[in-house]
């Protein structure tokens, strides 16, 4: 029997290793996948607790769930399930997977609430509080790289809903608890199934700790999901090196040069904010995919990974000498280096109405009416391109919403084309476009190919899917927006400017080195007066038979006199940005990136006015 000692500080070196957050002063909840408390009635705090290396099932509890007082130094450790029960996997297997999961290792959240709420045996417990990627499979009864990450539930209507619960069960040698991809505790709940008993088992005290007086009305809980041999590695090690990781929910310096380094390596549209969100991990994985080959992608970045990306990624150091973070920056550098919490500023809430506004600006220059709606052809290579930021099988960003909708809402929405179109987005993406380009004329859709993928398009589901990433796009283009104008010396970004850096991140990806400066010496160059001239001179001048350039005249017309200093600022940066654009694409960036920065304009043969938008 391989037996670990868990301790508060192998808790803050495994913490620090992954760059977590450990919030100083609450109670956090934590999980060991593969590692069993030898005690499994349920432990005191205390400053440590024995624990054995197990291997999982799927029918049997051999994990650990604990809870942890960083500031006083003590942890409590409870019996439980990390993973999904078998009979969930076989169960979902036939479902592509829909119905049960298993959650990656990671930092995530729990809020205090009922799980089941509405059923007899609904039970205070802690419900998901964020956006959790799960791994699911339907393949075979087990996990591995070889299985799908969802990462489609961007949104609370759209969570898996994978509670931290009691596991209806309180023997850790034989089979029957329940979870479908919950975390649970052994033990029996108090509910209306059982005329309201109180709790039994180790999750009697469990929850106790959690909702009574000595958490301190603390609704939130902070969850790091460790795995049971990073337990074993830290106990192996005690005076280390070890090697360090960044994964899902890290934070700090490691992240953005994880980060910086996937924005080089093909990876232009993602942030550098130090957050590994969903966006990070699927570039990770992306990354990891085409680097190392199919099946080898587990969205964790170690020396491998960092190598691959050339990073310089030294290992922990678990003495006094620690190793520099990289390109730092003093407040990262030194919350990474401390024992106090790292505390990322949550910024305030993406108004709706600008995500309104930009939903029906960006789309509506590309598709008429309902822009969730709206599908084309292989105009572009790309198979077909579907949704209001037409995702498009030739990327590969449609697959995953269609089969993050299930099966059975495809086959609906799709009775003539439904089956193939599964069976594209289960493929490879040349077998997929080779499936979706049978159901066009040269690249134009058939009649009843548009008239489906609409209808899919359009489901509740598919709808949800498209407010998730347009959300998730939204965020993106404030945080560059906010960018901007604080290089500007305006604090946070206007309306305004986040309309024109969500169109960016839409449809060109970054600003391509241009900074603020560059826009203040174009107008400086320039004169004011002037500026807007040299822009709407390049524009008359274009010659050709094309709507794009009889767009570019009329816009000529427009834009020579800027209603206000942040119309010109934006014109002149629309200008500089078209110039990275390839020469015979200049002129229809320049189109609809001065049409929003000038309020009004010409795109694609329509004219627009966005004064509405911009106020």
């Amino acid at each position: 029997m391989s037996e670990i000692l868990i301790t508060h500080e192998m808790l803050t070196l495994l913490a620090e290793r992954s760059s977590y957050a450990v919030p100083a002063g609450e109670l956090v909840f934590f999980g060991f996948r593969g590692l069993l408390p030898l005690d499994v009635t349920g432990t005191e705090f205390a400053a440590s607790h024995r624990t054995r290396l197990t291997s999982f099932d799927h029918q049997r509890m051999r994990c650990t769930l604990g809870q942890w007082r960083p500031s006083q130094g003590v942890l409590a450790l409870f019996p439980g399930s990390t993973v999904p029960n078998l009979s969930a996997i076989q169960t979902a297997k036939a479902k592509q997977g829909i119905g049960a999961n298993m959650l990656m290792l990671g930092r995530y959240a729990y809020d205090r609430g009922v799980h089941k709420k509405d059923k007899p045996t609904g039970h205070r417990a802690f419900r998901q509080g964020m956006f959790f990627p799960v791994w699911r499979n339907a393949d075979d009864l087990d996990f591995d790289l070889a299985d799908r990450l969802d990462t489609s539930g961007r949104v609370p209507d759209n969570y898996p809903w994978d509670n931290l619960h009691c596991a209806f069960h309180d023997n850790v040698d034989t089979p029957g608890f329940s979870s479908n991809g919950c975390q649970v505790v052994s033990g029996r709940p108090s509910m209306a199934a059982n005329n309201h008993r109180p709790e039994t088992g180790p999750w009697a005290r469990f929850v106790t700790n959690a909702y009574g007086p000595q958490a301190n009305n603390q609704t939130r809980f902070t969850y790091l999901l460790f795995s049971g041999a990073e337990a074993g590695l830290v106990s192996a090690r005690p005076d280390g090196p070890l090697p360090r990781t960044v994964r899902f929910g890290s934070r700090g310096p490691w992240v953005e040069a994880v980060q910086k380094g996937l924005q080089k390596n093909g990876f232009p549209f993602l942030g550098a904010d130090g957050d590994f969100g969903r966006d990070t991990l699927e570039a990770v994985m992306g990354f990891q995919a085409q680097e190392f080959g199919k099946g080898q992608a587990d969205g964790v970045v170690g020396p491998n990974t960092a190598g691959a990306l050339e990073i310089d990624w030294p290992p922990l150091e678990t003495g006094s000498s620690r190793a520099p973070s990289p390109q730092p920056t003093a407040q990262p550098a030194q919350a990474l280096e401390s024992t106090q919490p790292v505390v990322a500023a949550q910024p305030s809430p993406l108004p709706a109405d600008w995500l309104a506004s930009a939903v029906k600006i960006t789309p509506g220059f590309e598709v008429a009416g309902d822009p969730y709606q709206g599908v084309s052809g292989d105009f572009d290579g790309m198979g077909i391109s579907c949704g209001a930021l037409q995702w498009n099988i030739g990327k590969k960003s449609l697959q995953p919403m269609v089969l993050a909708v299930s099966k059975p809402v495809v086959l609906a929405a799709m009775p003539t084309l439904g089956a193939d179109m599964w069976r594209a987005c289960s493929s490879e993406v040349q077998t997929g476009l080779g499936i979706v380009r049978g159901w066009q004329n040269a690249t134009k859709l058939t009649p009843v190919a548009r008239t489906e993928l609409r209808a899919l398009m359009g489901t509740p589901q598919m709808r949800a899917e498209q407010n998730s990433r347009i959300a998730a796009l939204g965020e993106r283009a404030r945080k560059a927006a906010d960018a901007w104008a604080a290089s500007a010396g305006r604090g946070r970004a206007t309306k305004h400017e986040f309309l024109w850096f969500f169109d960016l991140a839409t449809q060109n990806g970054s600003l391509e080195g241009i900074d603020f400066a560059d826009v203040q010496d174009f107008i400086r160059h320039n004169q004011t007066s002037g500026a807007a001239n040299v822009i709407c001179n390049y524009l008359a001048g274009l010659t050709g038979p094309s709507g794009h350039i009889k767009d570019a005249k009329k816009n000529a017309q427009l834009w020579r006199t800027p209603a206000t200093p942040l119309a010109l600022e934006l014109l002149v940066l629309s200008y500089l940005r078209s110039g990275s654009a390839l020469p015979q694409w200049r002129h229809v960036v320049l189109n609809r990136k001065g049409c929003i920065a000038a309020g009004r304009g010409w795109v694609n043969s329509s004219e627009y006015d966005l004064t509405s938008h911009i106020a």
